[in-house]
């Protein structure tokens, strides 16, 4: 089992989250749902955080995690679905060189 939050801290390093956006996610199980206020608007990592810190299978099905996006100084973090299987990404925040790669 992967844990969201401990996904998004692995991807940010060590890079402060500036906002985070949280999206729904009808498949995810009804323990883990995100509060009905705090979907499709600007939170802080303190408010986000909690609300992230659970498990779920990253396998093949629907995904089992909320759907985020996550600013950071540099980056932006974004929840993936390719063929079923969930994972996570990043991309820089503005125009620069880079080698894009899967995480």
């Amino acid at each position: 089992m992967d844990n969201l939050k401990d996904w998004i801290n692995h991807a940010r390093k060590d890079e402060e989250v500036e906002a985070i956006v949280i999206g729904e996610n009808p498949w995810t199980d009804e323990k883990i749902a995100i509060p009905e206020d705090k979907i499709g608007i600007l939170l802080t990592w303190a408010e986000a955080e909690p609300m992230l810190d659970y498990e779920f299978d990253r396998g093949f099905g629907s995904a089992g995690c909320h759907p985020v996006t996550v600013w950071t100084k540099s980056k932006i973090i974004c929840i993936s679905e390719y063929d079923g299987s969930t994972g996570i990404f990043t991309v820089p925040r503005n125009p620069t060189e880079y080698r894009p790669y899967y995480t």
